[in-house]
């Protein structure tokens, strides 16, 4: 199962395989964040799990 890290593992591949000639390095960065994105609700889950039981 795909996980918050290796869901940037394709733009960052492409990226480093094309060249920064293709891909230049912010459209780079922007790729990695966008393809994190799904798993946010994740984070966000267990960040809520984790306040719910310290209180």
């Amino acid at each position: 199962m795909p996980t918050i890290i290796t869901h940037a593992a394709v733009p960052l591949c492409l990226g480093l395989g094309l060249g920064r000639k293709t891909i230049p390095p912010r459209l780079l960065l922007a790729g990695i964040a966008l393809a994190m994105l799904p798993d946010a609700d994740v984070m966000a889950l267990l960040r809520w799990q984790l306040r719910r039981r310290a209180t």
